[in-house]
């Protein structure tokens, strides 16, 4: 089967996928949530983590998820910046996050962030003074993704990756 998509600007065409593999809407295995309005008053320089747009910005005394979430920036000019919460984390209204209902959450991430770099979140993007990413928007945006196992596999490497490029940085500062 190919996988192919179209914009108004362009078709693109990403080759054979193996039969097992599905294309769904995002909407299809993920609850998308919107983040909640913070003061920036309330911001703080220690306690939960809060993030928004630009990833973390800040503290406050509260946090609304016990685990690490997928957060996806729908405001400004980093619309479509993948992010990765911290534990206990505050999600404001300038980012959503991409709850799993059938999908590895690490995989998922991993998944946004390819389709982020290769530009194909934008066009989820509406608005042109101040861009902006909806839910309406971004239910319908199409993904690829293996078996659950496979997924879990895919993952795996690329954290690996993902924490060996951490340590090399680490040792160059």
């Amino acid at each position: 089967m190919k996988f192919r998509w179209e914009t108004e600007f362009k078709e693109t065409e990403i080759g054979e996928i193996p039969k097992e593999w599905e294309v769904r809407s995002l909407g299809d295995v993920v609850y998308i949530k919107q983040g909640k309005s913070i003061s920036t008053l309330k911001l703080k320089d220690w306690g939960y983590p809060v993030f928004g747009a630009n990833g973390l910005i800040g503290y406050t005394d509260t946090y609304h998820y016990e685990e690490p979430q997928v957060l996806i920036a729908c405001r400004g000019s980093t619309c479509g910046i993948i992010n990765w919460s911290f534990p206990k984390s505050f999600v404001n209204n300038n980012a959503m996050a991409l709850l799993p209902k059938s999908i590895d959450k690490k995989f998922l991430y991993f998944s946004m962030q390819l389709n982020f770099i290769s530009g194909r979140i934008d066009e989820t993007i509406t608005g042109t003074g101040q861009p902006q990413i909806t839910k309406e928007t971004l239910e319908p945006f199409l993904i690829v993704f293996p078996p659950l196992p496979e997924q879990s596999r895919i993952a795996n490497v690329l954290s690996w990756f993902d924490d060996l490029i951490e340590v090399k940085k680490r040792q160059n500062e």
